[in-house]
């Protein structure tokens, strides 16, 4: 990781942000243990319950994905074309995510506000390299 961050210095963004996208993946993996799902999801009918269920695994499996390539491969997805069309929709993830803050908490108490600055900054970190193109080289 740090090897590759050596070779393409315009990676860094995007191994910060594989390190919080990390973070938030194996948080929302601990979801039934934190919000005690078993009780707090038990009111919902049980299809709802299971929707809810199956859309945070599956949320999970995509931001660790996103944090694997972000730091494994960060040379990747700022040095080619296919890399950078990914990393933008990854910065679209977590503006999106950050929206969905304010949408859905509305008045929020601090922590949600320290959520949304979390979400708006990992945005930027994955639009920035996706916005900028290599000036030495050709491009893979």
């Amino acid at each position: 990781m740090t090897e590759l961050v050596r070779r393409s210095p315009r990676g860094a963004p995007v191994v910060a942000g594989g390190l919080i996208s990390t973070f938030f993946g194996l948080f929302h993996l601990a979801f039934w243990r934190v919000f005690d799902w078993s009780v707090a999801l038990a009111p919902l009918a049980p299809l709802d319950r299971a929707v809810m269920q199956v859309l945070n695994v599956h949320v999970a499996y995509t931001i660790l994905f996103v944090g694997y390539l972000s730091l494994f491969h960060s040379g990747e997805l700022v040095g080619t074309r296919l890399g950078r069309t990914l990393s933008f929709f990854v910065a679209g993830f977590w503006v999106l995510r950050a929206v969905n803050e304010v949408v859905f908490f509305p008045n929020p108490p601090l922590p949600s506000a320290m959520l949304l600055a979390t979400f708006v900054g990992t945005g930027l970190l994955y639009a920035i390299p996706a916005c900028t193109r290599a000036r030495t080289g050709a491009e893979p």
